[in-house]
């Protein structure tokens, strides 16, 4: 975001270079700074609307689509301020001259009239201040974290034609002069890319070339009675492979009315074109599928997407909490292809609950015992077991060591700045922000 931010300002300086002069008042630098804050906003969403296509290039320039989603939210919020900012800089004289502390100024005469009849500059100004009231409340909408997801993803929709708003009322009301030119081609070629991509988003064919058609073949519910904890492990027997390794997500669509969801896939079975997701009931929608999804449903998957590899060190350390076990077991699934390997060493940490949730305990002393060189260490909440830094240093050289972790965000920014401090290389810390909104 930074090097995005500094590329706007450098290209917007040179208007400033050769238009600046010695009676120079509020009102140019209001003009400026208007011209500048603008840009920034349009350019940050530009970003976002890319990021939001889910392009594997992108996904991989940026290492994973969960950090391509974390990049959209920072622009996102950038835009929000930019164009905070913008809307104040432009209310500003009414606000000075309402308050006596200047006069108004004798407006200069601009193009407005480019075809015969329709004054473009005027309707730029009214789509952009309704624009502007629009995105806020949409900003306000998409950062809640409160509302479910499916209303989540039904107002996010909006992004496509706001930014299309927003393109119109930047257009008609750039600077269009020399000095400007380096500026203002940048703009031009973000509204057009972002504008390409708004589209993509409002027809909804955002990922669809990579869909696969399947069906549920099984569903098998375990339910911790003394926890209350509940995994659904299910099947998918789909129409052909899809595009996956060890460690990634899939989109889910089961057709019942929601919006495709992400989930870990669990196990991948290329030869017989089988995928395999544990989805724990963690909220509304999995609390649902839980109870109402049935083996013949047709579903639509998507993917696969993530970077959350195994690295290429020979000593690894892996944690794994709660849900955030799966890519892991994913991993162990694809190191069965290997079973004689030597050249590595694992140490595999599970946090959980409580005794009772043995599902994935039970699957990861199944996989592990057919891998002599990943140790497993379960560690329990409910016996006072907690996993800190120390722990898993005593186990491993943090200094030779990589260290990949999937679970709740807070629990692994601190374990991750207590290793690194330990004295783990900070670019030896793996980590999957599992967060899509």
């Amino acid at each position: 975001m930074k090097k995005i931010t500094l590329l706007v300002i450098l290209l917007w300086l040179p208007t400033v270079f050769f238009t600046l002069q010695a009676d120079t008042n509020f009102f140019y630098w209001r003009h400026q700074l208007t011209m500048l804050t603008g840009a920034l906003g349009l350019v940050y969403m530009a970003v976002a609307m890319v990021l939001a296509m889910r392009i594997p290039k992108v996904e991989e320039y940026v290492h994973g689509l969960d950090r391509g989603y974390a990049i959209h939210k920072q622009m996102g919020i950038g835009a929000l301020v930019s164009l905070i900012a913008h809307w104040l800089l432009i209310e500003s004289p009414k606000w000075l001259i309402g308050l006596g502390v200047m006069v108004s100024p004798q407006r200069r005469q601009r193009l407005g009239q480019l075809v015969e009849g329709i004054n473009w500059v005027h309707w730029a100004k009214v789509v952009g201040e309704y624009t502007f009231y629009i995105f806020v409340i949409f900003a306000a909408i998409s950062l809640i974290q409160a509302i479910s997801y499916r209303k989540f993803r039904s107002t996010h929709k909006l992004a496509g034609a706001i930014f299309i708003a927003g393109v119109f009322h930047s257009v008609a009301l750039l600077d269009y002069q020399w000095s400007a030119s380096a500026f203002n081609i940048v703009i031009l070629l973000c509204a057009i890319i972002g504008s390409i991509c708004a589209i993509v988003s409002l027809t909804g064919s955002i990922g669809r070339a990579r869909i696969v058609n399947g069906q549920v073949t099984t569903v098998k519910r375990i339910h911790d009675e003394s926890s209350q904890s509940r995994v659904l492990h299910v099947t998918i027997k789909i129409d052909n492979n899809i595009d996956y390794k060890a460690g990634q997500f899939a989109y889910v669509n089961f057709n019942d009315g929601e919006a495709p969801h992400p989930f870990s896939v669990l196990k991948y079975d290329r030869l017989n074109q089988q995928l395999e997701f544990a989805i724990k009931d963690l909220g509304d929608y999995t609390h649902t599928l839980y109870d109402e999804l049935q083996s013949g449903a047709s579903v639509g998957v998507e993917g696969g997407y993530g970077r959350f590899y195994i690295p290429s060190t020979s000593s690894q350390v892996w944690i794994g909490a709660g849900i955030g076990i799966v890519p892991f077991i994913a991993w162990l699934y694809h190191l069965l292809s290997y079973p004689h390997s030597t050249s590595r060493h694992v140490e595999l940490f599970y946090c959980r609950d409580n005794d009772e949730q043995t599902y994935f305990v039970q699957l990861l002393e199944k996989l592990t015992n057919k891998l002599p060189y990943v140790q497993l260490h379960v560690y329990t909440a409910s016996h006072n077991e907690f996993l800190c830094a120390e722990r898993v240093a005593q186990k491993i050289d943090l200094s030779r060591s990589s260290v990949s972790f999937c679970g709740p965000i807070n629990f692994g920014a601190k374990i991750k700045n207590h290793l690194i401090n330990m004295g783990l290389a900070k670019q030896n810390f793996h980590s999957e922000c599992f967060v899509m909104r």
